[in-house]
């Protein structure tokens, strides 16, 4: 009898175990996995050639000729400061502000319209875009994307995704300082869901700052309005900033440029 008993105590303590171990496992941040595997939005060796593989070509070529001082690393919002906000649409676009602030320097954008985490994780140890080149100074804004469908991802994944990001750039770029910003706000309403997302995402990546290879900086509050909501005079579809939010984002910049890149 006495056997019985410590055979199915065994037996109970082994079954609490796994289910304990499972639990943890379907536990783990919504997204986790996905944020934080790198994945190309697109096939890099199709035949057919998509506007995607002419912006790389296009980088490959700026490789070619040598000198990149800064790399940019994000999604639309790093793809669109080569965006014209007097000539869109939709009014977005830091152009006019890239050109006063960086027009002496050898930016090369690696940010690119709807690059989820996973995507410019991709952009850094796949694309072999990293290699090959010297920069000082890489700038890095991601994470918006991965709030909107068609998979919407956990904070703690979109940070864990970031991470990554940082973690092979030091792989790739030892010598290079990382700027990381924080994910610009975004709607309309201070009390959006996506606010508190943010906010939170946000404060775990600040973690990330050593303040010797990597600095963290959010701009958050500037980009704001004192109650908190967002306005069209900064981000006309508020998501996208125009050259009021450029200016905003490249003074915040600016410092860092100065300090690790040289005043042109």
């Amino acid at each position: 009898m006495k056997k019985l008993c410590l055979l199915s105590a065994f037996l109970l303590g082994a079954t609490l175990t796994a289910f304990a171990a499972e639990k943890a496992v379907t536990e783990q941040p919504s997204g986790l996995k996905e944020a934080t595997t790198a994945t190309p939005r697109y096939n890099p060796d199709a035949k057919k050639r998509s506007a995607w593989h002419r912006r790389w070509d296009a980088c490959r070529q700026q490789i070619a000729r040598g000198g990149v001082e800064i790399v940019f690393i994000g999604d639309s919002i790093t793809h669109f400061w080569e965006n014209d906000a007097q000539t869109d649409k939709r009014k977005i676009g830091g152009l006019a502000t890239y050109k006063k602030y960086f027009s002496n320097y050898n930016v090369l954008n690696l940010g690119h319209a709807g690059d989820r985490t996973e995507h410019a994780l991709w952009m850094v140890t796949g694309s072999k875009l990293l290699d090959g080149i010297n920069p000082k100074l890489v700038v890095v804004m991601i994470g918006t994307n991965n709030l909107s469908k068609p998979r919407v991802d956990s904070p703690e994944a979109i940070a864990a995704g970031i991470e990554e990001i940082v973690k092979n750039i030091r792989i790739k770029q030892p010598e290079a300082k990382i700027l990381l910003f924080g994910i610009f706000p975004r709607s309309a309403n201070a009390k959006h869901r996506n606010r508190n997302k943010i906010i939170v995402v946000n404060g775990i990546i600040s973690k990330l700052a050593d303040n010797e290879n990597i600095f963290y900086c959010d701009i958050t509050a500037d980009l704001l309005k004192k109650d908190g909501n967002l306005s069209k005079e900064v981000m006309p579809d508020y998501l996208h900033p125009n050259d009021i939010g450029y200016e905003i984002w490249a003074r915040a910049m600016m410092p860092y440029v100065h300090k690790f890149v040289g005043k042109k």
